[in-house]
């Protein structure tokens, strides 16, 4: 892996990791589909304590799932 330490860098991350790994698989020789959602959080932009970048990336992670995105950022600082 390479070093993360932006907020662009890690969406290029979960972006590899989502066009690398596969979207089904095989479990009992029963196909299963899937899909996920990220949500980050980057210090000090979203947050300066643990719970604050916790929530920011929890925040953003149902963002996008409700979005149907690969990777969401924490919100906009303020």
């Amino acid at each position: 892996l390479e070093p993360v330490d932006n907020a662009g860098s890690v969406r290029k991350l979960i972006e590899r990791f989502r066009a690398d790994g596969p979207s089904s698989l095989e479990v009992d020789g029963i196909p299963v589909q899937y899909d996920f959602a990220v949500g980050t959080a980057v210090y000090p932009e979203n947050g300066n304590t643990i719970l604050a970048l916790y929530e920011a990336a929890d925040a953003a992670m149902y963002q996008s799932k409700n979005e149907l995105e690969p990777a969401k950022s924490g919100p906009d600082p303020d």
